[in-house]
């Protein structure tokens, strides 16, 4: 069964809804990262309210550091870009309820979206910090923003090591 893991930074649109800057893949089975993407906005800054746009600047300052208008690839392409990412899957591994609610409205047919959190995956910050030496996101090597392509291979990471150690009887 192949399957991978995938986190997403996001920003909140003008409706309060969640609108995705980066998606990235991690698979241990195909050698590492599948792919990070870093979508453009789907419209102009300048429809969001005065509030929408200071909570998102604290997002992008204090979380990701994405900005709003940050983005390579078109928000029209976001479904079709997913599916793609997706298909050589039959298993993703997400972290939290909303990113999971994401990419159940993108995947496509015959791939379980699952919360890696039902396993026992504990907070992100608290896994193992990685170091690399290129980063190909827009995310500067040195910082201490989230990064999607870095939280799915920690996710990734936990996983294997989690899965491959056998469970200790002697302790009951």
């Amino acid at each position: 069964m192949a399957y991978a893991f995938c986190d997403i930074q996001m920003l909140r649109g003008a409706k309060d809804e969640y609108v995705i800057k980066e998606l990235s893949l991690y698979s241990s089975q195909f050698d590492g990262s599948r792919g990070t993407t870093i979508f453009k906005p789907p419209y102009a800054e300048t429809i969001l309210s005065p509030e929408q746009r200071k909570r998102n600047s604290y997002i992008t300052r204090h979380i990701h550091g994405l900005k709003w208008n940050n983005g390579t690839i078109p928000y029209e392409h976001l479904g079709d870009m997913i599916q793609e990412l997706l298909r050589d899957y039959n298993r993703i591994y997400v972290k939290g309820v909303e990113k999971l609610r994401l990419l159940l409205r993108y995947a496509p047919p015959g791939v379980l979206v699952y919360n890696i959190e039902r396993d026992g995956c504990p907070r992100l910050k608290t896994l193992p910090k990685l170091f690399v030496s290129f980063h190909g996101s827009e995310h500067s090597v040195f910082s201490t923003h989230n990064c999607a392509e870095l939280n799915a291979k920690r996710m990734g990471l936990w996983y294997e090591f989690n899965r491959a150690q056998p469970k200790c009887k002697c302790h009951k």
